[in-house]
C-alpha cells in the first residue's frame, strides 16, 4: 500500500491551550479544581497548557475530555503549515 503525500499533523499548542482555558471557564472549573481532579502535584502544568507552553499527557487529555464532556479531538487545534508546492511538470519535456 502506498501512502503518497502525507502531511504530518502537528498540534498548535497556543490554540489548543486557549481552547482548554475557554472550555474550563465555560464549565466553571478553577485551576485548583483541575489540579485536584487530575491528581497533579502543582497547578503550574495547567497554566503551561493554557499558555501554550506544553500539552497535557495523553491520560490528562482523556480525563479533560471527560470533565469537559467533549472528545479529545475537539480539545486539540491542529497547526496548519502551508502545503509545499509540488514541482510542475513540463508537458513538453522529453524523457
Amino acid at each position: 500500500m502506498e501512502i503518497g503525500y502525507f502531511r504530518y499533523p502537528q498540534i498548535d499548542y497556543r490554540k489548543t491551550g486557549r481552547n482548554l482555558r475557554r472550555l474550563c471557564r465555560e464549565y466553571g472549573y478553577s485551576v485548583r479544581e483541575l489540579q485536584q481532579a487530575l491528581g497533579l502535584a502543582s497547578n503550574q502544568a495547567i497554566y503551561d497548557w493554557f499558555n501554550g507552553k506544553s500539552l497535557p499527557t495523553l491520560n490528562n487529555f482523556y480525563a479533560l475530555s471527560q470533565l469537559l464532556h467533549t472528545s479529545m479531538e475537539e480539545l486539540i487545534y491542529e497547526h496548519m503549515p502551508e502545503r509545499p508546492q509540488e514541482p510542475e511538470v513540463d508537458s513538453m519535456e522529453i524523457v
